[in-house]
């Protein structure tokens, strides 16, 4: 519904919509940082927990290490054991950590890493190199998320101390058993389940979800990279890169936020640990981005053969997790307070059509009651000048009954709006006992008994079953008169009144002038004027009949039709008999 909106209503709802976004925006941002605040302890707990695990792994090592621990056996595995411990991660929390010897020199640190001896990719390419191989490790990934087999394979020829010198990187076709066709040869089967992940955790796949089957048909070379070139007359086979990016598991974004944070990767190769207190926090920061670093000591038993110390380095973004995990909320809440505001807006702009209308009645029914009442007094005014200027003791009775007659239309009317305000009162006290309605109709028939012989109309009743019902005597009397003495006062000279009763209605009928559609919407308005820029007279406005006897049903529970016949004009109420 279109509504034309006033500029006290454009008032009203800029503060209204200004409101509900200012506590909508206050309740998010509250809720947001309650979350936040709950994320910030959880990442505090997550970095206690993966150093505590690294610790114990360690430790576990040094006191029972294996036969072949020697020092490049050792390099290898310190190496891993800060990579291994940032997978699978979250996408708001990054790790990173550096073991340190006694002396305070860095043994290892979290970096990204390929081949068996785990050699780090910034010795060895450029930072575009380095981009390119982590983009196709990520797709991988986001495929493998996805339950799909690789588009890519990186693979890699290494040294005989596991160094690769030579890399490559193929794009793979895969394709579905159903989609294989007679010309297709593969050299691989690609089988979804069962997997084993970065732990050597077996997975098996949902009963209602069989594994698929994917056979590569073909493979072709995209990447190759020459790091070295290698004196001997046997070159080794291609083989698994061993690739270790960290975070490439969540997608390249979140590889490359890892890789480009200074903060992670600020490990010096030496570092100063005289008066160091054990596990005691390092300076950390806490903003929008919440970093925090840690270091502890791997053995403070005095007893122990060595000495090792791990720096743990966190950088999170509780506000980003926060919002993430509120954005459902968001919307719900979004989606609550519009509903809520449009409610409002709604009820106030009825509200205000309400006013508008009770204004418009206001006006019409003042502007009704001059009118009518200028007839009267403007009657009244001639016959008293008359009275005033010619002295004629023959006309001074006729001019007095004059004035008295229009005196009492004028209190007429006065009882008419007296008797609308105690209709329209809450207090009104309906005495109420059976009525026929018939009977009714044959009392107030007597009292216009006079006006129908002088307009020389017809009444004929057709009563198949009297209409009975429980009210107040006097005020249905009233609304039957209003009723009958507007069907007389609208009818043609030598009309007829048709009335007809049965058990659930009455109708009564008038050969009038048959009504427009507009009188017959508004027949039962108070004062309802078709041309409101004319008199009440010249209007020809239905007066109060039909309004005063519409009202006075609806306080019995009744209703009432105004509609037009072949014949004329019809009002019909209607409603639950007594009988």
């Amino acid at each position: 519904m279109k509504v034309k909106m006033s500029k006290k209503r454009r008032r009203l709802m800029k503060p209204v919509v200004a409101g509900f976004a200012a506590v909508y925006l206050m309740i998010m941002l509250l809720s947001t940082y309650l979350v936040k605040l709950q994320f910030e302890n959880d990442y505090e707990d997550t970095l206690k927990e993966t150093l505590s695990n690294v610790q114990q792994s360690i430790y576990a090592q040094e006191y029972d290490p294996p036969d072949t621990w020697d020092d490049t056996a050792k390099q290898i595995w310190y190496q891993s054991i800060t990579n291994a411990y940032l997978y699978p991660g979250e996408e708001f929390i990054k790790l990173s950590f550096a073991v340190y010897d006694e002396e305070g020199e860095l043994l290892a640190k979290s970096e990204n890493t390929i081949g068996t001896a785990m050699t780090p990719m910034d010795q060895i390419f450029s930072q575009d190199d380095k981009e390119a191989l982590a983009g196709y490790e990520g797709e991988n990934g986001e495929l493998y998320n996805k339950l799909e087999p690789p588009k890519y394979e990186i693979l890699a020829r290494e040294g005989s101390e596991g160094n690769p010198y030579e890399i490559a990187v193929w794009e793979l076709v895969w394709k579905k058993r159903e989609q294989l066709e007679k010309k297709d040869s593969y050299v691989h089967i690609y089988n979804m389940s069962p997997y084993t992940d970065y732990f050597g955790e077996v997975y098996y796949p949902d009963i209602e979800n069989p594994p698929l089957v994917w056979y590569e048909t073909d493979r072709k070379q995209v990447w190759n990279r020459t790091i070295e070139e290698i004196d001997t007359d046997h070159l080794l086979e291609f083989s698994h890169a061993n690739l270790s990016l960290p975070y490439i598991n969540l997608g390249y974004k979140n590889w490359e936020q890892w890789d480009k944070s200074l903060f992670l990767h600020d490990f010096p190769e030496k570092t100063d640990l005289s008066g160091w207190d054990y596990g005691s926090p390092a300076a950390g920061s806490s903003s929008w981005l919440f970093r925090k670093s840690t270091i502890i000591r791997l053995a403070p038993n005095p007893e122990s053969n060595f000495n090792r110390y791990i720096e743990a380095h966190m950088e999170s973004y509780p506000w980003l997790a926060a919002m993430d995990y509120m954005k459902y909320l968001y919307i719900a809440g979004f989606v609550l307070i519009l509903v809520c505001m449009i409610k409002i807006i709604y009820s106030a702009n009825k509200l205000y059509d309400q006013q508008e209308a009770l204004e418009e009645t206001r006006r019409d029914f003042i502007n009704a009651i001059a009118h009518e009442l200028k007839t009267p007094l403007g009657i009244i005014r001639n016959f008293a000048e008359n009275l005033l200027e010619h002295n004629m003791e023959e006309k001074r009775e006729y001019y007095l009954m004059q004035i008295v007659g229009q005196t009492e239309e004028m209190d007429r009317l006065a009882g008419e709006m007296i008797f609308i305000s105690r209709m329209d009162s809450e207090k009104l006290v309906l005495q109420r006992e059976n009525l026929s309605i018939g009977d009714l109709i044959e009392e107030q028939l007597t009292r216009l008994k006079p006006l129908i012989e002088e307009k020389q109309l017809q009444v004929e009743i057709q009563k198949e079953q009297d209409f009975q019902v429980e009210g107040d005597r006097d005020y249905m009397s009233r609304a039957v008169w209003n009723l009958l003495a507007n069907a007389t006062d609208y009818n043609i000279p030598e009309g007829k009144i048709l009335i007809t009763l049965n058990e659930k209605a009455c109708t009564i009928e008038n050969t009038g002038t048959p009504l427009s559609e507009e009188q017959l919407n508004h027949g039962f308005d108070l004062f309802y004027s078709q041309d409101k820029s004319r008199s009440a007279k010249e209007g020809k406005h239905m007066g109060l009949g039909l309004y005063l006897a519409k009202k006075i049903l609806e306080k019995h529970a009744l209703e009432i039709t105004l509609e037009n016949t072949k014949r004329g004009v019809q009002v019909v109420i209607s409603g639950e008999s007594i009988r």
